[in-house]
């Protein structure tokens, strides 16, 4: 019997085919969200780069956060070792997981629900095990904005009508203002006129200051906020604020 909806572990799968579009800085932010909660950890499925392994231990602790690899050697994902995994997910002792799929990963998994997993089947198989699985795929302008946009329709369309999907659009790599809007507008035409059941929840603008190359220095170096300037602590604050109030229900 499966649990109930209050004791059920959260899963959030993080995803996008296209690489250098803002999957690990999203990640980040959420370690930031959750770094003195306990009850949250977070997984790299990244099996190349490792990148959110690698940079989340500083800020919330290496005990809450693992690597898990999902790839065979043919670099397939392979149904006996998905169940495994979603297996050992549910008996984890956290309340909610974030899992980074790197970008084959993330590949491999349209390819998997479209091809031999359904998402029907993986939404039974979450309820045996007392999980609910979030989608949420990030999105960003510019020239990655086609690529980003056939993976997230295609994944949406496959998992709506059984999983939650959010989209996040990296505003910080939409280019200016008028880019920037009107990447959103595009993304919300799409949304609309293909009746798609998601959430467009911005993320990530920095700005062009040098408070945004500290706060990039940052990430890069796995390190904390209070290593910032001044200046660049309450900027970030205040882009940790904005990301709280249009994330928090993910």
């Amino acid at each position: 019997m499966a649990k109930s909806a209050k004791t059920m572990k959260q899963l959030n799968f993080i995803l996008q085919s296209k690489g250098g579009v803002g999957k690990s800085f999203l990640v980040w932010l959420l370690a930031n969200q959750y770094k003195d909660n306990e009850a949250v950890i977070f997984i790299d499925l990244d099996n190349s780069t490792q990148t959110s392994n690698a940079r989340l231990a500083g800020l919330v602790g290496q005990h809450r956060v693992s690597h898990y690899s999902i790839l065979d050697e043919n670099k397939k994902i392979e149904r006996e070792e998905f169940l495994n995994m979603l297996q050992v997910f549910s008996q984890a002792e956290p309340n909610k997981i974030y899992v980074d799929f790197g970008a084959p990963e993330s590949e491999e998994f349209l390819k998997f629900l479209r091809y031999e997993f359904s998402a029907d089947t993986l939404k039974e198989a979450s309820d045996m095990l007392g999980v609910t699985i979030t989608f949420s795929v990030v999105i960003a302008g510019n020239d990655t904005v086609s690529a980003c946009l056939n993976y997230s329709q295609a994944l949406t369309t496959l998992a709506q009508d059984y999983f939650t999907v959010n989209w996040f659009y990296n505003v910080g790599l939409s280019g200016g203002i008028d880019s920037r809007e009107t990447t959103k507008s595009t993304l919300e035409n799409l949304i609309t006129t293909n009746a798609l059941k998601t959430q467009l929840i911005p993320f990530g603008d920095l700005g062009f200051s040098q408070s945004a190359k500290d706060i990039v220095k940052m990430l890069a170096d796995g390190s904390t906020a209070d290593t910032l300037p001044f200046a660049s602590k309450l900027k970030f604050n205040q882009v940790m604020k904005e990301f709280q109030t249009s994330s928090s229900h993910v």
